[in-house]
């Protein structure tokens, strides 16, 4: 039964950390789009300075190319959004998981304690047998 409990709590632990490794993956996910809409930001910030600098050339482009960021910047926070629930929801599966890998855990320590204790008793009986067979014999000895 030890053995099979064992199993368990590999296959429990291997779970969580595949749980853990998604919320990584999740988190990174959020921190790459950041940075890319701080990018955006930079880069926004640039060209407006260019179109001040050259009215004619370049500030003819730069309302459709504000239009165009301001577009993709709203997709990155709608994403950020979406990926922030994922996070939620992989925290609360990480605690599920590490709630069942604490209960098979303790289950696994007090099985472990019971079957020491038997084996405990078991040794103790065998010797207090020998103890009173040595007395008897002893005693016997003695009497003769």
């Amino acid at each position: 039964m030890l053995k099979s409990l064992d199993v368990l709590l590999r296959i429990k632990q291997h779970e969580l950390d595949e749980k853990r490794r998604s919320l990584v993956n999740l988190l990174n996910e959020i921190s790459n789009l950041k940075e890319n809409d701080k990018n955006l930001e930079s880069e926004m910030v640039s060209e407006q300075i260019l179109a001040k600098s050259t009215p004619d050339s370049a500030g003819m482009y730069y309302g459709s190319y504000v239009k165009r960021v301001i577009n993709v910047r709203k997709d990155i926070a709608n994403k950020i959004l979406n990926l922030e629930e994922n996070v939620s929801v992989a925290q609360e599966d990480i605690r599920v998981a590490y709630k069942d890998l604490k209960v098979i855990e303790i289950t696994s320590e007090k099985i472990q304690k019971v079957l020491e204790a038997e084996k405990e008793k078991s040794d103790q009986s065998v010797l207090d047998e020998m103890g009173q067979e040595n007395y008897r014999r002893l005693k016997m000895y003695h009497s003769i």
